[in-house]
């Protein structure tokens, strides 16, 4: 499913409830999806079973993250998962 082609609450209906209950999906690209649920010590939110949830988002709009990559926000809005904000990063050790 193309996300561009279909209304983002209508597509939001279609996410699992573990997710869509800890997030608002607005009707606009450009606006931040804003997590709500539990939020770590570092202010990154979490998402099922303490992963990041933007890590979660990402995995489940867009696909697998290569090893030593993590999605981050390009918005800079640490609590958005919208996957149109989400870009990969690589990490640094």
């Amino acid at each position: 499913m193309v996300l561009s082609r279909v209304r983002l609450t209508a597509y939001a209906g279609l996410l699992p409830a573990s997710f869509r209950q800890h997030c608002q999906v607005p009707d606009s690209r450009d606006a931040c999806w804003l997590w709500t649920g539990p939020v770590g010590p570092t202010g990154w939110p979490k998402g099922a079973r303490g992963q990041n949830a933007q890590l979660w988002s990402y995995r489940l709009h867009l696909g697998a993250v290569g090893k030593g990559f993590r999605p981050e926000a390009s918005c800079g809005n640490k609590l958005c998962v919208s996957p149109y904000h989400l870009l990969l990063r690589k990490v640094r050790y």
